[in-house]
């Protein structure tokens, strides 16, 4: 799912799930906390309240994004007012719009926020647990840490989020339109729970969790100490039972609330079916940026040979064809053999040995290399996984081989920075950012512009391990530019429309990965255009409320 809401508004929405994995806020003055510093007034007499404690709260949390958005002070307070009114908005629609099944909320989106709320619930007793084993100096673990972080990177497999249709109309002539894709699978899930049981449900499966834990009953115990806490001079019931679950509902609301304002997101994404975004705001996106890039590199060429090999994805047009992509399998050094290498260097740099010894003892130490199979050691050297490779590379068409080079790069490479990547490494000719011998080796494959997608070189030795390097292909451009003055990649001639959104739809940023450079417009444009939209739209829902925002209510805050 897109991240649409405004950057500001999506920090503020994530308050609507406070106390999940962060310290609790406790409640010194009820009454000072709970002033009304604005309220949301609708025609029907239905009114929404947003309190100076929730305002303090947003403020605690995101105090330094507002400060490196540029808002501090009372311009911060104020913005945060705003925002939490249009969250306000934007839920009271939302729900609008589900009672009159515009919007559907599913039994999978039901079972997320009970998994969520349950996660939520668990985090904050497990705070409570490390206190506990600390103050009472329990040689134990965690019962409640999460399990340990898999640090290996897996392909991804990408997604495409909208595809270009063509139209017909009547009179024959022809439109495009960009046509969202749902890539949600529409399984008809059974809930977890009985409609109407949710806290208790939730209650259930936390006192479960507990297991008869001596310290985790503790944990629960001060939690729910806290919470009383929180509540007094409520005049609420005081039992355990009922405060924790007045918590549990607490949480379950906010984390619905969550839900609810990325159901929004998604119904206005798309209308009928198609994108909010237009396939001329894709080519004009496009045109705009290869324009300015190529204004710039013919004036600073230099600007030109630091972006390719820097900020490949920031640089939108290539001047020359000296430029051409690597990918690579890294079997790594481990610790031991790279102070080992170290010494060497040392020795070499000092004269105590020549620069023919040294290199004839790194190759000594990459021999004792042993290839990874996502972090496991295997019964493989760097040699046999070469030769492994090339057997399963032989006979194979560009398909069959960048599914071998995907699974050998993903299982077996010790670097994760050409992994899920946009573009693959870029080397040229004549200049590059890798190590000499990693350059040696990719010019040697490139061949002068002869090399092919697939071919391999021998095993190369650098400071970080042994390298097996795959040749990709040229950096090219999708389209050129022929005159500057005058360049636009929107055409009222249709069969050269059609030709340019086939090159946009069909041209990979790189083989290896299915995302094209339309996809990649496309993503970046939706969020853009989103934000655009939904502060428009959040104008029209407000435009016929009666807001009122009291000011002398919080001007001790700033």
């Amino acid at each position: 799912m897109f991240k649409k809401i405004a950057l500001l508004l999506a920090f503020i929405l994530c308050l609507i799930v406070p106390l999940s994995g962060c310290s609790l806020f406790s409640l010194d003055n009820y009454t000072y906390l709970n002033q009304v510093v604005a309220t949301i007034n609708y025609s029907n007499s239905e009114s929404i309240s947003i309190t100076k404690k929730e305002l303090i709260e947003a403020y605690n949390n995101y105090q330094s994004t507002l400060e490196e958005s540029g808002y501090t002070g009372q311009t911060a307070i104020d913005k945060l007012i705003q925002l939490l009114i249009n969250k306000e908005v934007i839920l009271k629609e939302t729900e609008r719009l589900i009672e009159e099944e515009e919007i559907t909320v599913t039994n999978k989106d039901l079972n997320e926020i009970w998994n969520e709320t349950y996660k939520a619930l668990i985090s904050n007793i497990a705070q409570f647990e490390s206190e506990i084993i600390e103050a009472w100096k329990l040689p134990i673990p965690s019962e409640l840490s999460e399990d340990e972080t898999d640090e290996n990177v897996y392909y991804q497999a990408y997604e495409k989020q909208a595809e270009v249709v063509k139209i017909t109309n009547p009179d024959s002539s022809a439109q495009w339109k960009i046509q969202s894709l749902d890539n949600e699978e529409s399984v008809n899930e059974d809930l977890i729970y009985e409609i109407g049981e949710e806290t208790s449900s939730l209650h259930t499966a936390v006192n479960n969790r507990m297991n008869g834990s001596n310290v985790l009953e503790e944990a629960l115990k001060r939690y729910i100490n806290l919470l009383k806490d929180n509540e007094n001079g409520l005049n609420l019931s005081t039992d355990d039972n009922s405060v924790f679950e007045r918590e549990i509902q607490r949480i379950y609301d906010n984390v619905k609330q969550n839900l609810y304002v990325n159901l929004y997101s998604d119904y206005f994404e798309v209308k009928n079916g198609y994108s909010i975004v237009s396939v001329n705001q894709v080519l004009d996106y496009l045109s705009a940026h290869m324009l300015a890039s190529f204004t710039e590199y013919s004036v600073d060429y230099s600007a030109y040979e630091s972006d390719i090999l820097s900020d490949r994805e920031n640089c939108w047009y290539v001047m020359d064809d000296d430029y051409f992509y690597v990918s690579h399998i890294l079997v790594s050094f481990t610790d031991e053999q790279k102070a080992d290498l170290t010494e060497l260097e040392e020795l070499r740099s000092s004269g105590q040995i020549t620069s023919g010894d040294y290199e004839i003892a790194k190759q000594r130490i990459a021999d004792t290399t042993v290839v990874q199979d996502y972090g496991e050691n295997t019964a493989l050297n760097p040699n046999e996984l070469l030769d492994l490779l090339k057997t399963q590379l032989n006979g194979k068409d560009e398909a069959g081989k960048t599914q071998v080079l995907n699974e050998f790069i993903y299982k077996y490479s010790g670097d994760g920075g050409n992994k899920n990547q946009i573009y693959e490494y870029v080397v040229g000719e004549n200049n590059s950012q890798m190590v000499d011998e990693f350059n040696e080796a990719a010019r040697a494959l490139y061949d002068n512009g002869d090399g092919h997608f697939g071919d391999l070189s021998e095993c190369v030795v650098t400071e970080y391990g042994v390298h097996i390097l795959c040749y990709i292909s040229r950096v090219t451009n999708a389209f050129t530019i022929q005159d500057s003055s005058n360049f636009s990649l929107i055409s009222s001639n249709t069969v050269q429309m059609e030709e340019t959104i086939a090159t946009l739809t069909t041209t990979k940023l790189s083989p290896l990965y299915e995302r094209t450079l339309f996809d990649y417009i496309y993503e970046k444009l939706v969020e853009d255009k989103f934000s655009q939209f939904e502060s428009m739209n959040i104008a029209i829902l407000k435009q016929n409320l009666d807001i009122k925002i009291y000011t002398g209510n919080y001007t001790d805050l700033f």
